[in-house]
């Protein structure tokens, strides 16, 4: 069998570790088996182990790919369109749309994974994995924030739009049956507009 090249190999890991942070997101890590993870990837269960080893080096590797994903779009959009109060909207409405609330594998991976991290031990290498991502991911956001707010403000109206979204999301999700889900994402618009104010 010929040897893959460097570059060949690189691709396929990255190949396993979008299949995985997809699926993680989708369905959690321990309702998701690792071949089928490798079949999602188009490769066999003897790949993985020869690229990841355990399932635990697999799911910190699929949860940096997807914070790092979220992170840098948002980033790019900043750099590209600057900050302003019209960027923040556009992110609340992508959060909180129809769109992030069913299609989960392809969401926010922070909404998505957290319930994963906050089962797992203490020492799990994922905590800090979640820890650092979602604290880079608060610098973004904040940056979008008017800077004549007091460095206090802005951190404090970050972390609480950003839980408010998450929990909206989260509830909205296991709501998905019933009107009241589109009642919360409404509801969650309504509150995320007062914070996102630029008046105060």
């Amino acid at each position: 069998m010929p040897r893959v090249s460097r570059d060949e190999a690189q691709a396929n890991r990255t190949r396993v570790t979008q299949a995985a942070s997809t699926m993680y997101r989708e369905r959690g890590i321990d309702r998701v088996s690792l071949a089928e993870v490798m079949t999602a990837a188009g490769m066999t269960i003897g790949a993985f182990h020869a690229q990841f080893g355990t399932k635990e080096a697999l799911a910190v590797e699929a949860f940096s790919h997807a914070f790092a994903e979220m992170d840098l779009q948002w980033r790019q959009r900043i750099h590209e369109q600057g900050a302003s109060q019209k960027l923040l909207m556009e992110f609340v409405g992508y959060y909180l749309s129809v769109d992030n609330r069913d299609g989960p594998g392809s969401g926010c991976a922070f909404a998505g994974l957290a319930s994963d991290v906050a089962h797992e031990d203490k020492s799990s290498p994922l905590r800090p994995t979640f820890l650092f991502g979602i604290k880079r991911f608060l610098q973004t956001l904040t940056e979008l924030l008017p800077s004549y707010l007091s460095k206090r403000k802005r951190r404090q109206r970050t972390l609480a739009l950003y839980s408010m979204l998450v929990g909206a999301i989260t509830i909205a999700r296991a709501t998905s049956q019933d009107p009241i889900s589109d009642e919360i994402l409404s509801a969650a618009m309504s509150v995320a507009k007062e914070l996102v104010s630029f008046d105060s």
